[in-house]
């Protein structure tokens, strides 16, 4: 799969120029989210987002919350999605693909 391969060489390039290099799994940021936030299931059926034929695809929407989890995970002392507003954040994803 392309995405591997590309993963495969940014973790190469990192370990090349000693630089720290963390991949982050679907589980690990969709269980925090679960937990901590609101069900994803639930997001994905109340605004109706499907993998196709949808103006935002659910793999649009998981990618900004890996971001999210990014964020929180190296600069909060808080819990992955604990207080986020996650009504806010859809809104915004949705009013203009930008958020």
């Amino acid at each position: 799969e392309g995405i591997n391969v590309m993963l495969g060489a940014l973790t190469h390039i990192a370990y090349v120029h000693d630089l720290q290099c963390r991949l982050i799994t679907a589980s690990t940021w969709k269980n925090n989210f679960n937990r901590n936030c609101t069900s994803l299931d639930g997001l994905y059926k109340q605004y109706k987002m499907t993998s196709v034929h949808c103006p935002k695809p659910i793999h649009e929407f998981d990618s900004a919350l890996i971001g999210v989890y990014a964020i929180y995970d190296l600069f909060s002392k808080r819990k992955p999605f604990e207080g986020f507003d996650i009504c806010s954040f859809v809104e915004m994803f949705y009013a203009n693909g930008k958020l």
